[in-house]
């Protein structure tokens, strides 16, 4: 069996190839490609290489723009067409259109505030500038310690370039914050600045919050005092030394040396000095508290003191009582004796003028004093006196020895004090 193979004429290969060449050609002058991003129509273009350069070169832009690379988040879809007359896209068109429907992303930082994102900026400098520049906001050069408050966390992450904030305008809702409605009731004797100054706002922001006040408020009414919460707050704190006076303590001591109503000034008083070192806390640069902690004396006060009459006679002299007032030996015994050397001191109970001088009889020698609170105190058995009748004497002034004079069985002085022509037992005097 046989097969017989019968070969094409030369002449139909020849007529083929250019029919090919031809249709082909008709093909690539006819078709193009629609484009499509994130599955919207964008246009219509000859050569998918003009997509790719638009998409370069808006990729640069932003990459620029942001400082920092920016990628796209969708796909770019091509489709085969025909082309019928006039419907290619302009390059520039579509260049707007892919800038409208692409997803551009780039690499960024989110700022947690107490595990709350509330913002977003390019990178972690720019998160770290941002705190820092909160800080600022409220320190002055002299605090010791700034922080915030708020617990403040960094997460890197992939975001929308729209989305990514700059470091001013993160600032400006910072300090913007959140606003809380609170109204103050005036109460007698409020003033707007007052009222200003007690809730840390100015009077601007009231005068802006409540149009209608005009600068008259009346007691019982409602003052708008909304005011701004940072979302981030800022503490700091500092020293301060100031020097301050100790005041010396006026102290006054009773004594039975002066007559009562009578003082005297025993020691001058002088004031101490000391230093004292404060710790003042300031939240969003307001004073908040203020406490002291370290207290450094410079100098110690020096207290007054000074010495008052308690209305008790001083004892006219040393020595011990040998016999008692009251009855004795049958007989009233009008006073008290004091057993003494011969010869010993015998002062005034108290300041007075001598009323009496001289011998007494069993007295023997007696001084008598009239005294300014109506008693009269008398001296007796004396060796010696030193004043004689109407001289005015002092407190503890010398007046007379102890002796032996009169009817006495030693030396001895005999003291007597007398109130409303009573005789008083003297011990209650001393």
């Amino acid at each position: 069996m046989f097969t017989i193979v019968k070969k094409r004429k030369p002449y139909l290969q020849l007529l083929i190839i250019p029919l090919v060449v031809a249709i082909l050609g008709f093909v690539d002058v006819h078709a193009g490609y629609a484009v499509y991003a994130s599955d919207n129509h964008v246009g219509v273009i000859k050569k998918t290489e003009k997509v790719q350069q638009a998409l370069d070169q808006l990729l640069k832009e932003k990459s620029t723009e942001m400082g920092q690379e920016v990628f796209v988040d969708t796909s770019i879809d091509y489709k085969r067409v025909w082309l019928n007359g006039n419907e290619l896209t302009d390059v520039t068109d579509i260049k707007e259109k892919l800038e409208q429907e692409l997803t551009f992303k780039t690499s960024a930082t989110a700022v947690y505030v107490n595990g709350k994102k509330e913002f977003l900026l390019a990178n972690q400098s720019d998160a770290k500038k941002l705190i820092n520049t909160i800080k600022d906001q409220y320190t002055e050069g002299t605090e010791k310690k700034t922080e915030i408050i708020e617990q403040i966390d960094f997460e890197d992450v992939e975001a929308l370039v729209d989305e990514v904030q700059t470091v001013k305008n993160s600032l400006e809702k910072v300090l913007q914050g959140s606003k809380s409605t609170t109204f103050y009731t005036v109460k007698s004797g409020d003033t707007l600045s007052g009222i200003a100054s007690k809730h840390n706002v100015t009077l601007e922001q009231i005068q802006e919050l409540n149009p209608e006040v005009n600068g008259l408020i009346k007691i019982g009414q409602k003052i708008d005092i909304n005011k701004a919460k940072p979302l981030i707050n800022v503490q700091s704190s500092y020293t301060k030394e100031e020097n301050k006076v100790i005041p010396f303590k006026a102290i006054v001591n009773k004594t039975a040396k002066l007559a009562l109503g009578e003082s005297k000034l025993a020691q001058q008083g002088r004031n101490g000095e000391k230093t004292l070192e404060y710790e003042i806390i300031k939240i969003n640069g307001v004073k908040t508290s203020t406490k002291v902690v370290k207290e450094t004396v410079i100098k110690q006060p020096v207290n007054k003191i000074t010495e008052t009459g308690n209305g008790k006679l001083l004892k006219p002299t040393s020595g011990y009582v040998s016999s008692e007032f009251g009855h004795r030996w049958g007989r009233s015994h009008n006073g008290i004796d004091i057993a003494n050397n011969y010869g010993a001191g015998v002062y005034a109970a108290a300041a007075g003028k001598v009323i009496r001088a001289g011998w007494g009889s069993g007295y023997g020698k007696i001084i008598a004093i009239q005294h300014s609170d109506g008693k009269i105190t008398r001296y007796a058995h004396l060796s010696s006196m030193s004043v004689s009748y109407g001289t005015w004497v002092e407190r503890g002034e010398l007046i007379g020895k102890v002796g032996t004079s009169g009817r006495t069985t030693g030396p001895n002085l005999h003291f007597e004090v007398i109130l409303n022509e009573d005789f008083k037992d003297p011990q209650r005097y001393i």
